[in-house]
């Protein structure tokens, strides 16, 4: 219920506005003559408004009744309340309809995120591949360093049981400075740190089965 306004003539008289209909201008006299002006103003005309509407934020439905000067809305309350039962039947069809878009829309936004995450998951299933890849053919080489290395060393190691043994300590010492220098490397090390593609991502099929074990 909101109260109603009216465009109305008002007239600026000594400060502040007045009806244009209340102004009574002054006698006429030589010492005083009124400055005013007039304008129009939208005021509250004392008659109110009622204003139905839908609060479905999808449907798009409102009535309004309004007083006159000669009615009130006391007088058309039967009135009122028969208009609004009247459209009752296709407020309710449109929000039924307002309803059924609205679980459209659910669906498809359901179905959109479902599509973002089988796409995010074939990129990170890819990824998880590539990865492993990269990382395995790392550690072969790193195998396939540290054993020869270690190969070269032994063989340094065994070819210096020929020498004297003056010569054969020599090596001896620069074959232990170059071992603390290297330091151990254990090729099994660069095996177990690898991951397999599981390891470093679970599929969303996998993990569905395991929830349904």
């Amino acid at each position: 219920m909101i109260e109603m306004t009216e465009e109305v003539l008002m007239r600026y008289v000594n400060g502040k506005y007045i009806r244009e209909s209340e102004y009574k201008p002054p006698k006429a006299s030589r010492q005083y003559v009124d400055h005013t002006w007039t304008t129009t103003n939208n005021i509250p005309c004392g008659r109110l408004r009622l204003v139905v509407y839908s609060p479905h934020r999808d449907v798009s439905w409102s009535m309004s009744f309004q007083e006159t000067v000669k009615r009130t809305l006391t007088q058309d309350i039967a009135k009122i309340v028969k208009s609004i039962e009247g459209s009752a039947e296709a407020v309710q069809k449109g929000i039924e309809e307002a309803e059924h878009r609205a679980e459209l829309r659910r669906q498809e936004s359901e179905a959109q995120q479902q599509r973002w995450r089988r796409e995010d998951d074939q990129r990170q299933i890819a990824k998880s591949i590539s990865d492993s890849r990269e990382q395995l053919n790392q550690v072969i080489q790193a195998w396939a360093k540290a054993v020869s290395i270690e190969q070269f060393l032994k063989g340094v190691e065994e070819r210096a049981s020929n020498l004297s043994e003056a010569q054969r300590e020599t090596v001896q010492d620069r074959l232990r400075l170059a071992r603390e220098f290297i330091g151990v490397q254990d090729p099994f090390e660069f095996l177990l740190s690898w991951k397999s593609p599981g390891e470093r991502y679970v599929p969303l099929a996998a993990r569905k089965a395991g929830e349904n074990l």
